[in-house]
């Protein structure tokens, strides 16, 4: 759990509309109680919102930042009239999301936000090794082993500026190619590989832009070899006429 707060203040604002009764209608501005934290990929919201109908609440998500706002009826002091208690939180994130894969679930005055977090990994180009892809959903998995050890493989990087060609070589001894998940995204490359009770784990930058899709990776006898090509940053600069 990152946070819990309250709000202990009811602020009253005027009612939009005083034209419309002799009476004045309030409204009570309240910062709800909430709880968030991580759940792997997702991060969870959760906002205590008592005696709120569920068609009065409103949830807006950006990137970096959530609101959610929720109204209810509240009897004020003389008990003649209906008041309005307004919920409104303004929350920023910590962690990008993507706002259209949040999910809510609301029970008997709680509110569960679901939200998936951004992760550039999804957008990945996965490359096939000696022509053979790998199980993607299986070794994704490995990632989260928890009983198993983490060791980060010995690597080379040769840059080839003539050819624009970049060529690394990874020591991963024991692992079967079958055990082996090699991701690249343009500046960088995500490994995992599995063999017994050891994840070969790796994050490592390309120190260039390459083209993920024309990656192409060998492996035999525990060495691991990338071979891709990579674009100078003007590249695809459009000439200007004068």
């Amino acid at each position: 759990m990152l946070a819990v707060e309250e709000s202990k203040n009811r602020i009253p604002i005027e009612g939009k509309d005083k034209s419309m009764t002799d009476k004045r209608e309030y409204q009570y501005r309240v910062r709800p109680r909430y709880s968030i934290w991580n759940e792997g990929n997702k991060m969870i919201l959760e906002v205590i919102l008592p005696g709120v109908p569920k068609d009065q609440i409103k949830v807006k998500g950006l990137k970096d930042y959530i609101m959610i706002s929720a109204i209810r009826d509240a009897p004020l002091k003389n008990q003649s009239e209906i008041g309005k208690i307004l919920y409104s939180l303004d929350l920023p994130l910590e962690w990008e999301i993507i706002p259209e894969k949040t999910k809510t679930k609301y029970t008997e005055g709680l509110l569960h936000v679901e939200m998936h977090l951004f992760n550039p990994l999804e957008q990945s180009h996965i490359v096939s090794i000696n022509n053979i892809k790998p199980d993607i959903e299986k070794l994704t998995k490995v990632a989260d082993d928890t009983e198993s050890y983490v060791s980060f493989p010995e690597i080379t990087r040769d840059v080839n500026y003539e050819t624009k060609s970049v060529d690394i070589e990874v020591s991963i001894p024991g692992v079967k190619q079958e055990n082996i998940l090699l991701r690249i995204l343009p500046d960088t490359l995500d490994l995992i590989a599995k063999r017994d009770m050891i994840i070969y784990r790796a994050n490592f930058g390309f120190g260039v832009v390459v083209i993920p899709e024309k990656t192409t990776a060998t492996y035999s006898d525990g060495l691991l070899k990338i071979h891709a090509n990579f674009k100078e940053r003007l590249d695809d600069a459009r000439e200007i006429k004068l």
